[in-house]
């Protein structure tokens, strides 16, 4: 996640703005994902297809059918108003991890750059 960071960072800093996905990639989850991996795959990110899986979401699915994905994370959108609005709020996140797979809840990269994991909220019963 802090390559992840790291490239989205820079992205930033060197386009002015947050990548934006066409029309076309928000209607598929799948072509949504090939933006996002494009976006920081060429010089000068350089972040090859394999950073986008957690290293742990790949030991726990080895050999299972069924739980193949290109990436155990989601990106969060932000519009292209300048290259300030992915740090506008502090507490929302530019990754999360998919499911809790570190045990204390999924991973959140922050805009500052922190990796932790978000707490999941147990439904409270009678």
């Amino acid at each position: 996640m802090k390559s992840l960071f790291t490239a989205f960072q820079s992205y930033v800093v060197i386009e002015g703005h947050w990548p934006q996905p066409s029309a076309a990639a928000l209607q598929d989850q799948e072509k949504l994902m090939e933006f996002w991996m494009n976006a920081v795959a060429q010089p000068p990110y350089d972040i090859p297809e394999e950073t986008w899986m957690c290293p742990t979401y790949k030991r726990l699915t080895a050999g299972k059918e069924g739980m193949e994905r290109k990436s155990s994370y989601i990106v969060t959108w932000f519009d292209a108003v300048n290259n300030l609005t992915p740090y506008r709020y502090e507490n929302q996140p530019w990754l999360a991890e998919i499911g809790d797979h570190h045990g204390d809840g999924p991973l959140i990269l922050k805009p500052d750059g922190a990796v932790r994991p978000e707490p999941l909220l147990s439904p409270s019963g009678p």
